[in-house]
């Protein structure tokens, strides 16, 4: 009987095997029954199969309706995108599988972007509270595609995943059925994961980003006189709905919001319409919020120019599930963040800081950064060029008097960069001595200046003057004052020669106090106009001459000159990034190849000292990896001795306090002026092998400080690279170099962004993840209101995880024609941006979720990219707690939440009844031990150094692993 039990469970298991679509298994033997004293083995035919990564890019790209597939098939059946009738394909099968449900060429753009249109513009609008009374089901559900899957996403009113992903898409309904499956609860927001309206994206070799086409438009861009190496720009067949005033002229809007939670109409907002019976003014929107209940009566006058358009936006905003509004000052004064302060838009200004010091192991990089710079100004300036309409107009004007989007009267509308005449007019290109331009204009600017050993030069164009106080009075009238501490002019080839000439001016206060002697519009350059990017390029091959002139000049011994290569001042050189673009914001990027080890701000090296055996204790490792300002903040003695800032570790100590206090007043200035650094290290390749532990006596990498200077990048928003230079192949090391940068400056980004989560009833955000490293500034984190994320920038790499919990009785029913199905639960998030025209946007996307108390169906809807991100970013966090987080401390608990959500599967699930010597897991989920295994031998958790093996050398170092928690957050 034993044994038929077992051959009956082994047929019935192979069956549904083979409607999973695995192969039958060929010559399966029969075990023997287990005898009580023996070990009970697993059997390799239960063990599960690894699912075939192979995602060629030549497959077609299967259509997604987000809407249907998360809410089901009687959810909203008067949406768009579903043929002539409004409903859904009988074929659909979630987007990720099988038949194309539309027919579409994925090869055919014209047809795609005509498909998209006619979908957008046929659809009928969601949420009214009819199409709505289907009973439907968590069977009924579908998970929506692997984020590294190729999808092309129909907004038919809910959140698409490119935008928002939930760890799961059965939201628990109680926090006992949360405890009982075990999945993290949270959300993965990309707020700007698919671009606007206009927006067109750089391509470079032939690599189409996600969301993109390429054909129709974009063979004639990338055919168009004045490519740069071939490079091509193609709009996306994925946008957000702009919504803005279709008055002559344009205008800002004001979006429609619930008085009581501040939650935006949306398309699960109940019965929404206009009173009155018509669009006048006076007339009133009433609707019921979807997030806290409250029946909500506003002004339906979302045009401040003709109220004939009222209709038409409420419609707009009430059939996607993510749409923009563009705002003004005095229609929506609550967006204006900065106006108290007297700051317009952010420019877009890209300054670079290039250390021009002699590397002993590399030899010169300055010609490498010097390439890249001008690599980057040249590209900068033709995509600029290829953008939309949508995206290059600024801030429109309301009246005469000016109220624009920032209230200063300045602002004008273009809907294509202004010509050479218009930018002379604005001061833009006086001679290459520019003063500031009017607020309107909002041209990419790119400049840079020189820094080494102990002074920072800045080589910029301007008029000949008679005396040295003409030279100084249009600085103090701009409000900026001090002295040049010393020129030398070279005469310029450019204009005549006669007009301007190449001036150097020295900043040599680099222990003190250092500061941007001249205004950034004084050696910044408008990459868009033709001119002014020859001059550029004109100050960029002048460069060997200015270093020769300007560095060597100073260094009179050789003794000097070797002390000069090894000494880098580059806290100065950011402070100076940070103050020449303290008046108008902009990204701020340092190209170096070594830590900052003299004036202020300069780190000592960590790894040597009083204690040579950092990577001997888990403890003292920990500090190496940890930013000086944390360490500072709790109070730690730091381990190391210092060898270049005094005797003893008592000077140690000061000395690292006050580079940790000088870091973190940098990042709190910065992140106030929305000065967005970057900073861009280059080492030579180390062979495997080639790093030794500290007190072997073996070769070891150079100690930069990673977790310091990338935690000043992390508190403006700003990335931390590492290259590693490799002399067998410069071609691919400039060309890494180039790309490095452009993907952040040719990317849609965000200026002076806000960031906010709402979540409906039963639903509180718990915290940003990870707790210490969040890609900005947590303001506003009290009991009443989710917290809010200030940003300087926000990219389309921008991804912030926020963790849920529920409140106390969980999730509410749901009451009227409703009652008896599953609960919906919402969530909302707005993201509160300046485009790159100094446009004042906010984009509201709502995901809406089936609720559920069936374990397997949460289980089931899983989504393993998404569940996996919380559990790297929960290891981080564990990492770095205050209260003796370590990598040992996280490794461990990656194990624990792996057993214990495998474990409530196997005891929650249909899984109970299977014998135990069967490996269970879930059908979403099978890589999860697999992914904890790897994920507890990366660089970011590993042991550096074998156990029992101190001499062998360590395997991350400290910098690595930090690099790797940077990125990994």
């Amino acid at each position: 009987q034993q044994q038929q039990q077992q051959q009956q469970q082994q047929q019935s298991q192979s069956q549904q095997m083979q409607q999973l679509g695995y192969p039958p298994q060929q010559g399966q033997q029969q075990q023997p029954a287990v005898k009580p004293h023996q070990v009970e083995r697993i059997n390799p035919s239960q063990i599960p199969r690894v699912p075939c990564f192979t995602r060629p890019d030549g497959h077609p790209a299967r259509v997604y309706h987000p809407k249907r597939a998360v809410l089901g098939s009687g959810m909203g059946m008067g949406m768009a995108g579903g043929g002539a009738g409004g409903g859904y394909p009988t074929n659909y099968d979630g987007g990720y599988g099988g038949p194309n449900p539309t027919g579409w060429d994925t090869n055919n753009v014209g047809g795609m972007n005509a498909s998209i249109g006619g979908s957008r513009a046929g659809g009928g609008r969601a949420g009214a509270g009819d199409g709505d009374s289907g009973a439907v089901t968590t069977g009924d559900l579908k998970a929506p595609p692997p984020a590294d899957s190729r999808y092309v996403v129909i907004d038919d009113g809910n959140a698409s995943p490119r935008l928002v992903r939930s760890t799961t898409f059965a939201f628990p309904r109680t926090r006992g059925a949360s405890e009982k499956v075990g999945v993290p609860l949270g959300l993965l927001c990309t707020p700007l994961g698919v671009g606007s309206d206009g927006c067109v994206a750089r391509v470079v070799d032939g690599i189409t980003p996600t969301g993109t086409t390429t054909a129709g438009a974009a063979d004639a861009a990338a055919t168009a006189e004045g490519g740069i190496g071939g490079t091509r720009y193609e709009a996306e067949t994925e946008s957000v709905p702009l919504i803005r005033s279709q008055y002559p002229g344009g205008g800002p809007v004001r979006p429609h919001r619930c008085p009581r939670c501040s939650a935006y109409l949306n398309p699960f907002s109940r019965r929404p319409h206009v009173d009155s019976g018509g669009m006048i003014r006076g007339a009133s929107l009433s609707f019921i919020c979807n997030f806290c209940g409250h029946s909500c009566r506003v002004d339906a006058v979302v045009d401040i120019n003709d109220p004939a358009y009222s209709l038409d936006l409420t419609a707009a905003a009430t059939k996607f599930g993510t749409v923009e509004y563009e705002l003004g000052g005095d229609v929506s004064p609550e967006y204006v963040t900065r106006d108290a302060l007297g700051l317009g838009p952010v420019r877009q200004v890209i300054l670079f800081g290039i250390d021009a010091s002699l590397d002993t192991e590399m030899g010169n990089m300055l010609e490498y950064y010097v390439e890249a710079v001008r690599t980057v100004a040249e590209e900068v300036g033709d995509w600029w060029s290829r953008q939309g309409e949508e995206l290059l107009r600024g801030p429109a004007k309301v009246s005469a008097s000016g109220a624009g989007g920032w209230g200063n009267g300045q602002h004008t509308t273009f809907s294509s960069p202004p010509s050479a005449e218009q930018q002379q007019a604005d001061g833009q290109d006086n001679g290459g001595a520019a003063s500031a331009p009017a607020n309107g204009s909002n041209r990419p600017r790119v400049g840079f200046f020189l820094y080494q050993s102990d002074r920072v030069i800045i080589p910029h164009y301007r008029k000949k003057y008679e005396s040295r106080a003409n030279h100084i009075a249009p600085h103090v009238r701009d409000g900026i004052s001090g002295e040049v501490a010393g020129v030398r002019r070279q005469r310029s080839g450019l204009n005549g020669g006669g007009d301007i000439e190449l001036t150097l001016a020295v900043m040599a206060d680099v222990t003190v106090d250092p500061f941007s002697p001249l205004p950034c519009y004084d050696f910044t350059y408008d990459v868009t106009d033709r001119t002014s990017l020859e001059r550029l390029c004109g100050v960029l091959d002048s460069v060997p001459e200015i270093v020769k002139h300007g560095f060597g000049e100073f260094s009179q011994t050789q003794e000097k000159a070797q002390l000069e290569q090894i000494r880098s001042c580059g806290g100065a050189a950011l402070a100076v990034l940070s103050s020449a673009l303290s008046s108008t914001g902009g990204r701020g990027i340092l190209l170096t190849s070594h830590r900052p080890n003299f004036g202020i701000g300069a780190l000592s090296d960590r790894e040597v000292g009083g204690n040579a055996k950092h990577y001997q204790r888990i403890e003292a490792e920990r500090e190496l990896y940890t930013p000086l300002q944390q360490l500072v903040k709790r109070q730690i003695s730091f381990a190391s001795g210092d060898n270049s800032g005094g005797n003893g570790k008592r000077g140690s100590v000061g000395t690292e306090t006050a580079a940790a206090n000088f870091y973190s007043q940098l990042g709190s200035t910065s992140a106030a002026d929305r000065v967005v650094l970057d900073i861009l290290v280059t080492t030579p390749l180390v062979e495997h092998g080639a790093v030794g532990a500290v007190g072997t006596g073996m070769p070891r990498s150079r100690f930069l400080d990673v977790a310091t200077l990338s935690e000043l990048c992390r508190h403006t928003c700003g990335k931390f690279r590492w290259i590693k230079f490799d002399a067998r192949d410069i071609s691919g090391y400039s060309h890494m170099l180039s790309e490095e940068i452009l993907r952040s400056t040719t990317s849609f980004c965000g200026n002076d962004a806000v960031f906010k989560v709402r979540c409906s009833s039963g639903v509180e955000v718990e915290s940003y993840l990870p707790v210490s490293q969040n890609p900005g500034v947590l303001v506003d984190d009290s009991v009443l209101s989710s917290p809010e994320l200030e940003m300087n920038t926000v990219s389309p790499g921008t991804c912030i995880a926020i963790q849920l919990r529920h409140k106390i009785g969980g999730i509410p029913k749901e009451t009227g024609a409703s009652a008896g199905r599953d609960p919906m639960v919402y969530f909302q998030s707005a993201l509160l941006y300046t485009t790159a025209a100094g446009s004042r946007r906010v984009r509201v996307t709502t995901l809406a979720l089936r609720s559920t108390s069936v374990p397997s169906e949460i289980f089931r809807l899983s989504d393993f990219g998404a569940v996996t991100a919380f559990i790297t970013r929960q290891a981080i966090s564990d990492m770095l707690r205050p209260d003796g987080g370590t990598h040992k401390v996280a490794r461990e608990a990656i194990v624990t939440r792996c057993v214990t959500l495998l474990a409530n599967y196997r005891l929650h699930t249909a899984a109970r009844s299977s014998p135990s010597g069967q490996l269970i897991l879930p059908e979403t989920l099978q890589l999860l031990p697999l992914f904890c295994l790897s994920l507890r031998k990366s660089l970011i958790l590993r042991p550096s150094l074998p156990k029992g093996a101190w001499s062998a050398r360590p395997s991350p170092t400290a910098d690595e692993r930090a690099y790797h928690i940077h990125h990994g957050a």
